[in-house]
């Protein structure tokens, strides 16, 4: 077997071991978008599989648990694995010597390996990599103790899933009714994106740095099947100032590319939207990037279940009720889930923003509005929606209260009042 040779789901990477029952490697899963430690055990006429690598990589157990006996031929079995020095074991059932940090070499294994679709079986004995982190860790951040061997660790954060320097293309910006948007900062324009990774039993993580992006820097988390950041910036959007809430969400493609969308939502109502790809094109000092494992897990928020298609409307103090609007939903937070975005966008273009923080849904947005009574006016929305109790998943109504300030206008006949808004859940 060769490094970067597929095996179905997992991805080899290295060599890092073998026994008399096969060779060890360390790969990726392409499925959990995880490291895992990949043990390659040839089935020569329905032997069973051996005992487990004894302790000493862990400290208070076997490093595999392998089963008693080889499961079905043609089956996936995935074990636990934890190892308190952060190495990889050798395989050899032994502790590496500790006067001695260069580890053995790796041979190969003679016994014969058959294909799945084969007659006999291969099976693929998974473990995620847990070594990161002390044994029955819990939470990122710890101060490791001393490993058992000299040799140095390796760094967890050096060849995570997503490390590395990647070329950036990112295309021109749209709004929300598809049509471009105008400006120079509209236009496509290509970067270069640092990034370091590392997965735990928190999930995997990334920091990143960008050089013309609209912030320098961003946490990526690995949700489902796509890679997530949120962060903060502050541009123009009919007034100084205004809070823009970044996202990009990627998901690995076939050619090996990550692609994905790139929002921008501000607090003034202000959206555009853009597709990056992602191709790397070598390996990065992760020493200049954050140690993903010191972050805190991600947190998810309640706001999050606020998602999908809904019907609004506005009934004003003076009992006018404004026409059923049917929005699209979609909430983005913060990595510490205490604030979040929903953006609620018609098929128009039109939009609502709301920021989510303390339990509730804020809306202050200041733009020309036509007034029903005729004219249009300058006019500041403010609105507090509450979040339901007891919590709903998805968010089936949500109902609350505003206020419309009329600012200033020319023969505008509305005047300034309160109102009720309510949205209610019609699908995904």
């Amino acid at each position: 077997m060769q490094d970067g040779t597929p095996y179905g789901r997992y991805r080899l990477i290295e060599a890092i071991g073998h026994n008399e029952n096969g060779e060890t490697w360390r790969a990726f899963d392409t499925v959990t978008q995880r490291e895992v430690a990949i043990t390659v055990v040839a089935d020569d006429g329905g032997a069973t599989l051996a005992k487990p690598i004894p302790q000493g990589y862990g400290g208070s157990g076997p490093a595999l648990e392998y089963p008693a006996h080889a499961p079905e031929s043609g089956f996936v079995v995935e074990y636990p694995v934890q190892w308190a020095s952060g190495s990889f074991p050798t395989g050899q059932g032994q502790e590496a010597n500790r006067d001695d940090p260069t580890p053995a070499p790796v041979q190969k294994s003679r016994k014969r390996l058959i294909a799945l679709s084969g007659a006999g079986a291969i099976v693929v004995v998974a473990a995620v990599v847990a070594g990161y982190l002390l044994a029955g860790q819990g939470k990122h951040g710890g101060t490791p103790q001393a490993a058992s061997s000299s040799a140095a660790p390796a760094n967890p954060a050096s060849s995570g899933p997503f490390t590395g320097t990647f070329a950036v293309k990112v295309t021109a910006a749209t709004l929300t009714g598809g049509g471009p948007m105008q400006g120079s900062d509209a236009r496509a324009y290509t970067d270069t994106w640092n990034l370091r990774s590392a997965c735990s039993a928190n999930g995997c993580v990334a920091t990143a740095t960008m050089g013309n992006f609209e912030v320098s820097d961003m946490v990526f988390d690995n949700v489902g099947a796509r890679w997530y950041g949120v962060a903060i910036s502050h541009i123009e959007c009919d007034r100084p100032n205004d809070e823009a809430w970044n996202v990009v969400s990627l998901t690995q493609q076939p050619d090996g590319t990550m692609s994905g969308e790139v929002t921008r939502a501000t607090a003034n109502g202000c959206f555009t939207r853009r597709i990056a790809t992602l191709t790397k094109t070598g390996d990065t000092d992760v020493t200049k990037l954050p140690d993903p494992t010191h972050l805190d897990p991600r947190t998810v928020s309640p706001a999050e279940a606020l998602h999908g298609r809904y019907a609004g409307q506005i009934t004003y103090a003076n009992g006018y009720q404004a026409a059923v609007a049917s929005y699209g939903v979609r909430t983005d937070c913060l990595r510490a889930g205490d604030r979040c975005m929903s953006m609620f966008i018609k098929a128009n273009g039109s939009e609502q923003a709301y920021v989510f923080a303390n339990g509730g849904w804020n809306r202050n947005e200041t733009f020309d509005t036509p007034c029903s009574l005729g004219g249009s006016n300058l006019s500041t929305y403010t609105a507090t929606l509450g979040l339901p109790q007891p919590p709903q998943n998805p968010v089936a109504s949500l109902l609350g209260h505003g206020y419309q300030a009329v600012i200033s206008g020319t023969g505008v006949r509305c005047h300034s009042q309160a109102y009720d808004q309510r949205f209610t859940r019609t699908g995904d």
